[in-house]
Formats: C-alpha cells, structure tokens, sequence
C-alpha cells in the first residue's frame, strides 16, 4: 500500500513540473512584454499582429504602429518611424523642423527588430570571430537582403543601414533601414530575405 502510494505522489509532482515546463516555454523574455506567443499561430508564416506604438522622447509621444510576426522561434517586428520623431532623436534637430519634414517627405526610416522569444541574447553561444562578422553583416551587408514595395508596384532598394549596438542591453537586435523613394508613402509593403537567424521570406504591410 506504501509503494502505491509512493507512486501516485510522484507520478503528481512528474506531472506538475511538465506543467510548469510548457507554461515556461511558452513565455516570453522581458524585452517584449506586450507580446507573447499564444498571441501568435505557430508556423503560419502569414500570422502578423497589428499594434499601436508609440515613439517617446524628451516627453513627447509620437504614435505609429508596429507589424510582428513569429516563426521558428523568432520575434520579427518591423515600423515606419515618425518623421517627427526620427528628426529629433536620430538626426538630434529640433529647429527648422518644417524644411526637415520637406526634405525627408520622400523619405522612410524602418525600424526593423529582431528577437528570440525566450528574450535571450541572439549572439548568445556564438565565438569572438562569429559575433565580428555577424556585427559587420547587420551594419552594412544586411541592406541587400530588404526591399520596400510602393502603392503602384515599384521596387525600391533600401539605401542604408544603422545597426544600433545595445552590447546586450536589450535581448532585441534593432536596425534603421533607409528607403527613398519616387514619391511621398503613405504605406508600404517591407519584404526580408532573412539571412542571419533563418531562411525566411518575410512581408510586412506597413502604414504609417
């Protein structure tokens, strides 16, 4: 009758800790807590949330939005920044800031974020000589593997990158992608051919 007993109360904390495991890992790390994964359709590629986001700085709050998308483990995030708010923080302009806009009204930032959905570091078990050539791909190669769709089909390139180094402050690893185009966008169509973390063809429909 003990050895029953025995049994039964173990087989209780075997089936407790397999609980306590999957609620574990399907979490998600600090860096996004707005998000988590039972907000997401795993492995369907056409799953994206819609949220509002706002820009701060300096107490001022600039609303946009923010498409993200999870696949194989992976949090991709992508917004079109606020001309007003690039200005400011990105370009550190605050006068003349109606010939800034003019110059810029053909012009789009996209902030472009990857993360792992456990919040851990991205270059986490990767060597010295990995972590070199990886920072030397998001800082300037990187650029190849994005393109910006407009309203009426064209093509356009992105024409730079900025990789922010957070030197692991942050479990998210951020890139400014800059695009040009013919005209002035009220939307967008980002696509990305991942190449760093996964083989991925990603589209995002981005308003501003």
């Amino acid at each position: 009758m003990k050895k029953i007993i025995y049994l039964f109360v173990i087989l209780i904390v075997a089936c407790k800790t397999e609980k306590q495991s999957k609620s574990e890992d399907n979490s998600v790390g600090k860096g996004d807590a707005n998000s988590s994964i039972s907000d997401f359709k795993l492995y369907d590629e056409d799953n994206f949330k819609d949220t509002k986001k706002s820009f701060n700085f300096l107490g001022e709050s600039f609303s946009g939005s923010k498409k993200t998308v999870f696949i194989n483990n992976m949090f991709y995030s992508a917004s079109i920044l606020p001309k007003e708010y690039y200005i400011k923080k990105h370009l550190k302009k605050t006068d003349s800031l109606d010939n800034y806009l003019n110059k810029l009204k053909k012009e789009e930032v996209v902030q472009f974020d990857f993360q792992y959905y456990k919040g851990d570091d991205l270059f986490k078990n990767r060597s010295a000589k990995e972590v070199e050539e990886l920072v030397k791909y998001l800082s300037f190669n990187i650029k190849n593997d994005f393109y910006a769709i407009t309203t009426k089909g064209d093509t356009i390139p992105a024409s730079g990158v900025l990789f922010e180094r957070t030197f692991k402050v942050t479990p998210y690893k951020r890139l400014l992608l800059y695009f040009k185009f013919p005209q002035e966008q009220e939307k967008m169509k980002l696509v990305y051919f991942g190449k760093v973390f996964d083989n991925q063809i990603l589209k995002f429909s981005l308003k501003k």
